[in-house]
């Protein structure tokens, strides 16, 4: 996920679509991979679809929460100071 965020911040350079795709990475793989590691912890591997759906949808929510709503809040900022500084 950090170096597919690496590769857009470096190849993408109209600054919304850096900001959307570079968090887009760490989002999807979040939520596919954890409840994968979630059935394999509980020793539950023959849990059903729906219940690896909704820890997908469960965590896909909170990360985009989390990596939109307080990234953009230390983003910002900071290429703000960047721009200014440099």
């Amino acid at each position: 996920a950090a170096f597919s965020s690496y590769l857009v911040g470096r190849f993408c350079q109209k600054e919304p679509f850096r900001f959307l795709l570079g968090g887009l990475f760490p989002i999807l793989l979040n939520a596919f991979i954890i409840p994968v590691v979630f059935l394999f912890l509980y020793g539950d591997t023959t849990a059903t679809a729906i219940v690896y759906f909704s820890n997908v949808l469960s965590i896909f929510l909170s990360q985009a929460v989390w990596v939109y709503g307080l990234g953009s809040a230390v983003y910002y900022p900071l290429k703000r100071l960047k721009d200014t500084w440099l």
